[in-house]
């Protein structure tokens, strides 16, 4: 979607590199694995940011 999303289901990698791999990583959004693997991510910051907000109240 307008170069925002990298989307290619002939490449199997989950986090294929970038153009210029000092500036992070990029998830291959057409292999399930990856998808997964961002809702994983997520639900992980997620619970450390709750931990700290309840930590703090």
């Amino acid at each position: 979607m307008w170069g925002v999303f990298y989307f290619n289901p002939e490449d199997k990698r989950i986090t294929p590199p970038k153009r210029i791999p000092s500036i992070g990583f990029t998830i291959n959004f057409a292999n399930p694995k990856s998808v997964l693997f961002m809702i994983g991510a997520i639900l992980f910051f997620a619970f450390i940011l709750f931990s700290i907000i309840k930590k703090n109240l």
